[in-house]
């Protein structure tokens, strides 16, 4: 069941496309409440230690990150409340993971735009989160409609299926994409889908992970991947391809 929806915005770029994925969530739950996150980074301001310039070279540079803060701040907002309308808007100081995880633990599912390539924010985010994540691209539509799952066999697959399910109940249809997997060793999740009214098709490909992942989303409306806390990419499908798929999917990718 989803109630809570936390989008956490670092640019005023991302604000209109993030709005628009999450109306499609809004349209599917009328009364959820979705809350904007703006992250006033202070790791850069930190890394200049007062000790090591004059009073005035660092009182400056205090008021040149705030005055800099304060205009990307004000832009994020101004977007926001355009976009967003009527929902809060929250906007705190400190360190983006902290941060992130602290408020997350007041929401259901966490909101946030892809970028071109894993930041270290996004990668520490990714081995410390504590509820599902949904990463998405810019596009002009969006759907849940035609849901994809990348079942590399292992534990983390199976909680982020169920996981998703448990949140997005409504969804009866699933289709499941293994690589270089064997299809005698795979359990059939149907065995117990069966009693749910719900359903998971297989298709089996071998080759290049990366590519027959990323080719194959083209037609689905989001995929769903494991928790990467412990091999932090997709270790049975293969390792780095997984730093890929994220880097370049052009639908969600939701990570629980």
């Amino acid at each position: 069941m989803l109630n809570r929806v936390l989008v956490q915005i670092s640019r005023a770029e991302e604000v209109e496309y993030l709005a628009r994925f999450t109306a499609v969530l809004k349209k599917r739950y009328p009364r959820i409440d979705i809350s904007g996150l703006y992250v006033r980074n202070v790791e850069e301001y930190m890394k200049y230690n007062s000790a090591m310039y004059s009073d005035t070279y660092y009182h400056d540079f205090q008021n040149v990150w705030k005055g800099v803060e304060d205009r990307k701040e004000q832009e994020v907002k101004e977007k926001f409340e355009e976009f967003f309308n009527g929902c809060s808007f929250i906007s705190k100081n400190g360190y983006i993971n902290s941060i992130v995880l602290d408020q997350m633990r007041a929401s259901d599912l966490l909101i946030l735009a892809k970028q071109e390539f894993l930041n270290h924010e996004i990668k520490s985010l990714l081995r410390t989160h504590h509820k599902p994540i949904v990463i998405v691209p810019e596009r002009k539509s969006y759907s849940m409609d035609k849901i994809l799952v990348a079942d590399d066999e292992r534990l983390e697959v199976n909680k982020a299926f169920f996981n998703f399910m448990y949140i997005f109940e409504e969804i009866k249809q699933f289709q499941a994409l293994a690589v270089n997997i064997d299809q005698d060793k795979l359990m059939d999740l149907n065995i117990y889908l069966e009693k749910t009214a719900k359903k998971i098709t297989y298709d089996f490909k071998t080759g290049h992970v990366d590519d027959i992942v990323l080719g194959y989303m083209r037609d689905y409306d989001l995929l769903i991947m494991g928790d990467l806390k412990h091999s932090f990419m997709i270790e049975r499908i293969a390792g780095k391809p997984g730093i890929k798929i994220l880097e370049k999917t052009d639908i969600p990718v939701y990570i629980a």
